[in-house]
């Protein structure tokens, strides 16, 4: 892969996220329960990962679609759900802290993904849709 064409691929994927952050995140959040939003969009993630572990280049360029736009409103509602959950006075702690740790793991994929890719291209996409699926159980497990 050349930069240039990645550099593309994460301009696909930009692009998918502002028009879900921006139109369906208020749509979604009208139609359906937190639980049910978060549960949905962890599903669809391990799906599409498990789905790009078997397939071509352009696959991966269509199936970015549901999967951005599913890590797109699920992290939103999952914000979303601290907030509500938090009182109104521990409310900017508790978004400050969130958010504190959505950068973190913003920094430290990109080496860790790095080092496993001298492994596989797969091994990535592979732990990647095993967290989501994790993340989908304790979900309905621990959410009310």
């Amino acid at each position: 892969y050349s930069g240039s064409l990645l550099g593309y691929f994460l301009l696909w994927m930009g692009t998918v996220f502002c028009f879900n952050l921006l139109v369906m995140v208020r749509i979604v959040i009208r139609l359906a329960t937190f639980k049910t939003i978060i549960c949905t969009t962890l599903l669809i993630s391990a799906i599409c990962c498990t789905a790009a572990v078997y397939s071509n280049e352009l696959c991966l360029w269509i199936g970015i679609l549901p999967m951005a736009s599913a890590i797109s409103l699920g992290g939103n509602t999952l914000v979303a759900t601290f907030s509500n959950i938090a009182s109104e006075k521990e409310q900017g702690w508790v978004m400050g802290i969130s958010h504190g740790l959505g950068a973190l793991s913003w920094a430290i994929a990109p080496p860790v993904v790095g080092i496993i890719l001298a492994f596989s291209f797969h091994v990535p996409l592979f732990i990647a849709g095993l967290l989501f699926l994790s993340g989908m159980v304790i979900t309905i497990m621990k959410l009310k």
